[in-house]
């Protein structure tokens, strides 16, 4: 009869530990879950904050063809990534700008300013543009790499500068 009671009292023992292990582990799930949404929320809030201090650099009006628009949300990010076939909605560019290393800007026709047509990474820090990829990273035509560099850069610099200021 012992036997049998102390063998009960193992399997209670047991039952009660793999339980405690199992509310462990899922408040510590809870808990990771709410660090990461806490994370998730500071991203956004940072990148909207970047987002809006650096908008004059895309307040370029002077060209007939092209608009430039800077990314307001990772969710942005990831839609021009997805129909252009490249990586900015990925690879850590909401970071990179959420953290002020990098502006992630997107070049429209003036025709079809809600269609993705080329994406740019400017350099906040060496006031440069570090990438400019149309669909499928391929090099934009001569005239959008003609506005960027010549028309729409100086205009950013100088604008960066004021910022700065």
């Amino acid at each position: 009869m012992e036997l049998v009671q102390e063998e009960e009292r193992r399997k209670s023992k047991r039952l009660r530990t793999k339980e405690a292990r199992e509310y462990k582990k899922k408040k510590e799930e809870r808990a990771r879950k709410k660090r990461l949404e806490k994370e998730q929320r500071n991203l956004a809030e940072n990148f909207l904050k970047v987002a809006e201090k650096y908008l004059p650099l895309a307040g370029f009006t002077e060209d007939e063809h092209y608009a430039i628009f800077i990314a307001q949300s990772q969710e942005e990010l990831i839609k021009e990534g997805n129909a252009l076939s490249h990586c900015v909605g990925r690879s850590g560019y909401d970071k990179k700008m959420a953290r002020e290393e990098t502006l992630i800007f997107f070049v429209r026709k003036f025709d079809d300013l809600d269609t993705p047509f080329v994406t740019l990474e400017y350099s906040i820090k060496h006031k440069k543009i570090l990438q400019c990829y149309a669909y499928d990273n391929q090099t934009p035509d001569d005239n959008v790499i003609e506005f960027v560099n010549k028309k729409w850069l100086p205009h950013a610099n100088e604008q960066l500068e004021k910022i700065a200021a």
